[in-house]
């Protein structure tokens, strides 16, 4: 399975993605679109949510009933682009020396997990009470290219630890912790073998990972004939 992708606690999710930024407002149900043109929804991909106000102003959409519920921590391997996003560096700029670089992949646990999960149907209920003004945005967003759909379910947790692979070009054998969104405060440091530490908290919980609810016969990205 690529890097990229979720492992093997998708069984558990299937179809989830994860989502850049990890942000406390992200919920479901809600209309997401993809930053970057995208085909489909894939895995990692950076979003934003749009048509809020249908969802605060339109009573059918307000009132649609999520389930929340809490399950055990995730442990991962991602890319280290991904990674290095989640913990807001950037690679092209970071300067390990001519001898030094990270490894292709990174391990990325989360715990506890916050399970926010809206009914089966709800691609269908959110598309039939959206208004004009809401299709008129999604449509302009399909004609850009971009990816847009309704989230089913928001994963979310408040501990995350990044731990990427640095050392000696062809070497793997030294390693970089980078533990984010930590309890234990903001700051960097050097320890005596060499390796590298950042860390930094995190004030509330927030969402990592999204279901794209099913639209229809699989499809969880919209179509510009959904929204006729």
């Amino acid at each position: 399975m690529p890097a990229t992708q979720l492992g093997g606690w998708s069984s558990a999710y299937p179809g989830a993605v994860y989502v850049s930024p990890q942000d406390s407002s992200f919920v479901a149900p809600g209309i997401y679109r993809s930053l970057a043109p995208a085909a489909r929804v894939v895995s990692p991909m950076e979003i934003t949510q749009i048509c809020t106000r249908d969802f605060r102003e339109t009573q059918a959409l307000n009132t649609l009933f999520s389930r929340e519920s809490e399950a055990a921590g995730l442990t991962d391997v991602v890319h280290k682009d991904f990674a290095a996003k989640v913990a807001g560096l950037d690679l092209k700029y970071v300067s390990l020396g001519a001898n030094l670089e990270f490894k292709d992949e990174a391990a990325f646990s989360a715990t506890p997990l916050h399970v926010v999960s809206a009914d089966d149907d709800v691609a269908q209920t959110v598309l039939a009470n959206i208004g004009a003004g809401c299709k008129t945005i999604i449509a302009g967003h399909l004609k850009q290219g971009r990816a847009v759909f309704v989230a089913g379910k928001v994963i979310q947790a408040k501990s995350f630890s990044v731990s990427f692979s640095i050392g000696p070009k062809g070497d793997a054998s030294v390693s970089c912790s980078i533990p984010i969104f930590c309890n234990s405060g903001t700051g960097a440091s050097v320890s005596g073998d060499g390796q590298r530490v950042m860390t930094r908290s995190s004030v509330q919980t927030v969402t990592f990972a999204m279901v794209p609810a099913e639209v229809a016969d699989g499809r969880r990205e919209l179509r510009a004939t959904d929204l006729q």
